[in-house]
């Protein structure tokens, strides 16, 4: 019974081994597509639509991390000048922004700030959460939901480019 056991324990120890790094070897992948796409150059310079996508979901993703911090805050008996942020918390408990969508227009050099400003339709949505039930059905009383044109200047950094 103990070499079974002992041999099962291994066997085991050795399949979260090459679980362990098959992950890391899809996260090596992930990050080089990453770094080559941030390094795509286009004739005039200015950012593909994949970058400029990139940065738009770099930019939801941390709205992601700042609503999880604000639904996790706790009541703080000592400080009860933090109970409108709890209420918020509980207000925006598991509500995400998704980008649905997301098409590059036109892009220009900027002659004044550098970068480029680029014109873009885009699509975000509020999913989860009670705010995100409350959004979607607002939202569609004054016939929003379709996509959105905007306007955002683009820089090239040494991370890629950035949405300013």
């Amino acid at each position: 019974m103990g070499l079974t056991h002992a041999l099962e324990r291994k066997f085991v120890a050795e399949e979260k081994r090459k679980e362990i790094e098959l992950a890391r070897l899809a996260r090596q992948r992930e990050q080089k597509k990453i770094d080559d796409m941030m390094r795509e150059t286009t004739a005039s310079g200015e950012p593909t639509e994949a970058q400029m996508r990139f940065a738009i979901q770099s930019q939801v993703d941390l709205k992601n991390r700042k609503i999880e911090q604000i639904s996790n805050t706790q009541l703080d008996k000592q400080n009860p000048m933090n109970l409108p942020m709890v209420l918020g918390g509980m207000f925006l408990k598991d509500t995400e922004v998704v980008l649905e969508y997301f098409r590059k227009i036109a892009c220009e050099k900027s002659a004044s700030r550098g970068g480029y400003v680029c014109d873009y339709s885009i699509k975000q949505k509020i999913k989860g959460g009670v705010s995100g039930g409350m959004m979607d059905s607002m939202m569609g009383e004054i016939g929003a939901g379709m996509a959105d044109i905007e306007t955002g200047r683009f820089i090239k950094t040494n991370e890629g480019w950035m949405l300013v």
